[in-house]
């Protein structure tokens, strides 16, 4: 009788361990909810967000792609690690050097440039192959957007 209780104390264990590695997978994939909320507000350069969750979801598809596919971009998340790394450093050294912490916040916000330059150029590739229709709903959703953060 312990045997049998083993047993289904162990199967009962291995579905709970199944069940909550399910809902962090669901709450960490990608076009979901996560620790960085929908997918429209994931990834890419920040400076283009706002415009990219106006996309109907070819274009924000679209979108992802280009950036995916273009080298520097796609080779950001690396760089961008590193940057953070090269901060921490900053942050953590004793005793604490300012240019040395100035230095890694200039190079983070120089990569963040460069990666927003080209997140809009992508965005204008996308924006440019739309119709007169789809590009003024594009625009309806980009004002609607704004208007919502717009201080009451």
């Amino acid at each position: 009788m312990r045997r049998r209780w083993k047993w289904v104390l162990a199967i009962s264990l291995a579905l709970n361990l199944l069940v909550a590695s399910a809902l962090v997978g669901a709450w960490l994939a990608p076009g979901r909810g996560g620790p960085d909320g929908p997918r429209g507000s994931r990834g890419g350069p920040p400076e283009i967000g706002a415009l990219a969750r106006g996309l109907d979801a070819e274009a924000r598809e679209a979108l992802r792609d280009a950036l995916r596919g273009d080298g520097p971009v796609g080779e950001a998340r690396g760089r961008i690690a590193r940057g953070e790394l090269a901060v921490l450093a900053a942050l953590r050294a004793e005793p604490f050097d300012a240019a040395a912490f100035r230095a890694a916040l200039d190079a983070r916000q120089s990569l963040q440039g460069a990666l927003a330059t080209r997140g809009f150029e992508r965005l204008a590739e996308v924006v440019a192959v739309m119709d007169p229709e789809r590009r003024a709903a594009y625009a309806d959703r980009v004002e609607a957007a704004l208007s919502r953060r717009q201080p009451r």
